[in-house]
This record gives C-alpha cells, structure tokens and sequence, in this order.
C-alpha cells in the first residue's frame, strides 16, 4: 500500500522496488508500448509466413470484381468461367 500517493508513510518502499511492478504497469496502461511491439512482431511473422508459403490458387486481379452481393452474380460467373 506505500506505492500510492495517500500512503506513503514508508519511506523505505520505493528503495525496495516494492512499487516498480505497480508503476511498469500504469505506463503500459497508459502508454501500450508492450501491446504494439506485441502486434509488431505478430504482423513480422504473420507477413513472413505468408512470404514463406504463397497460396497456390490465389485469384488474378480479373478476378476479383465482385463479391456478387449488388446483383453481379452474371459477371462473376463470366469472369471465372463457370455456369
């Protein structure tokens, strides 16, 4: 209880390091650098799995027009070929 400001009647606490944990996590709280150096390195690994192993049926960019929600169902099937 000496880590808070109402309560620091031990002078001896902060030489201990007792308030180190409490003070390292209100400034990730504040801050997030732990959670985006976190999403950092997921996005390094995630990019370098998919440079590692493309996908083998991938669509061309003639291809990709449309998801066939807005009535383009015709298109779709005109572009890949299929009836």
């Amino acid at each position: 209880m000496a880590c808070y400001v109402i309560n620091q009647n031990d002078p001896d606490a902060r030489q201990r390091a007792v308030c180190a944990p409490r003070l390292e996590d209100y400034y990730e709280c504040l801050h997030h650098k732990k959670e985006y150096a976190r999403t950092l390195a997921i996005q390094d690994a995630l990019r370098k799995a998919e440079a590692a192993h493309p996908r083998e049926n991938a669509p061309k960019l003639g291809q990709i027009r449309s998801l066939g929600l807005l009535g383009k169902e015709e298109d779709t099937k005109a572009i890949l070929g299929t009836s």
